[in-house]
């Protein structure tokens, strides 16, 4: 967040507050992603979300061979 392109949003300064309250284990690692996408959102900044699936995808047909 050092080189973040803007640094006076209210999203940037919650995804800080997240980051330090992550640190010192007030909360899940995962209120982090959500507040980082906002972040960007406000920034202006892509952001690829990506979802992480349980069931193994190249036995389901969803990914085929090379």
């Amino acid at each position: 967040m050092r080189y973040w392109p803007v640094d006076d949003g209210e999203q940037f300064y919650n995804a800080g507050k997240i980051c330090l309250d992550i640190i010192i284990g007030l909360t899940e690692p995962n209120r982090l992603r959500e507040a980082m996408i906002r972040a960007a959102g406000e920034a202006g900044v892509g952001a690829i979300a990506v979802i992480h699936e349980t069931e193994d995808v190249s036995k389901s047909g969803a990914i085929s061979a090379c």
